[in-house]
């Protein structure tokens, strides 16, 4: 019941809370009055509220402070953590919630979230196939637009990642939407240097620094990547590694190693092309060392989701034996009252 109930939590923390306020929407939807005791006090008493509240403003309002502590509180963002069947398996459920419910919006952030941890598994054609329903519930999410442009691209279907993106920059547009634009841009430029338009390539990653520096979205890494490469494949060398060396800075303040990775075979390719074969020996060992940790991680990372899916099956065990052994307690209570009975009546019959 608590994957259903952050899901919930989550969709409203998301979402205006005037979308919140139609008469329309059916009550059928409402978060379920039941839950499970966190043991945080403060937690349990906002669940418990919500529980027995009904859907409005104030409850969104809720809502958004149940879903701020279970950040704050529980390993509820597993995809996050890249607990990446766990995840699987706390949509899954969702899923098998509200589909038959045919609850839009929250199927719609189900779908695209699905979309994006298949992208992050590399299961494009998954991927792909929920990035398709969440655009069908909303074909005008730019974020649904963008995450599914991404598919695409991973899949090698750079034209259909083309118009997806083209749409999303539109109603980015409409919308000043400058947060997704930036992605948008970028995303654009990729496709134009796999398409070797490097004219357009460099127009776009300029527009997504210019939009990165008004918002703030976090993007620059990736806009410096995206022009170290441009002049890389120019001949522009050193420019290029000005650009990588400001992205890899990035990288390195926010330890992100997939993001070093690339940084560095980046540098190592251009060693390479100015034959500075001693820079190229030293960018490898860094490589080297970058897929090491990676391997680690991710082997630590399956370790400990294992382990907490064992602990966890292990207490749903116990729960199930429990309630087995509740239920035959009050079968023999029940059984052993209806002899006594019958041993009564006997009795009394005989006398």
């Amino acid at each position: 019941m608590i994957p259903i109930m952050i899901l919930m939590l989550s969709v409203a923390a998301c979402h205006p809370a005037s979308d919140y306020d139609n008469p329309q929407r059916p009550s059928d939807v409402a978060v379920d009055t039941s839950f499970e005791p966190t043991g945080n006090a403060a937690l349990d008493s906002l669940l418990q509220l919500a529980a027995v509240s009904s859907r409005d403003t104030n409850l969104v309002k809720l809502y958004n402070q149940i879903a701020d502590m279970y950040e704050d509180n529980t390993a509820t963002i597993y995809k996050i953590k890249e607990w990446y069947q766990t995840a699987l398996d706390y949509y899954m459920e969702g899923l098998s919630y509200f589909e038959p419910r045919n609850d839009a919006r929250t199927l719609e952030y189900i779908y695209y979230h699905l979309c994006e941890l298949y992208s992050d598994i590399e299961v494009e054609e998954k991927a792909i196939e929920y990035g398709e329903k969440a655009y069908t519930l909303n074909p005008e999410n730019p974020y649904v637009l963008t995450m599914l442009s991404k598919a695409y691209a991973a899949a090698h279907q750079y034209e259909t990642a083309k118009s997806y993106s083209e749409k999303a920059l539109e109603i980015c547009s409409l919308q000043n939407n400058v947060y997704v634009m930036t992605e948008v841009y970028f995303i654009l430029g990729t496709l134009a240097l796999y398409d070797f338009d490097l004219e357009k390539a460099e127009i776009y990653a300029q527009q997504a620094i210019e939009s990165d520096q008004i918002f703030g979205s976090g993007y620059l890494l990736y806009d410096k990547f995206l022009l170290s490469k441009i002049e890389q494949l120019k001949g522009n060398y050193s420019l290029s590694e000005t650009y990588i060396r400001d992205a890899l800075q990035i990288a390195e303040e926010n330890d992100l190693e997939i993001e070093k990775k690339r940084c560095y075979m980046i540098l190592s390719e251009l060693t390479v092309a100015q034959h500075n074969n001693r820079d190229h020996i030293r960018y490898m060992v860094e490589l080297d060392k970058i897929e090491k940790t990676m391997a680690k991680n991710a082997t630590l990372r399956a370790a400990a989701e294992m382990e907490a899916r064992y602990e966890t099956a292990k207490k749903e065990l116990k729960i199930t034996a429990l309630e087995e052994e509740k239920r035959f307690m009050i079968w023999l209570s029940i059984s052993g009252g209806a002899v006594l009975l019958l041993s009564l009546a006997s009795c009394f019959f005989l006398w």
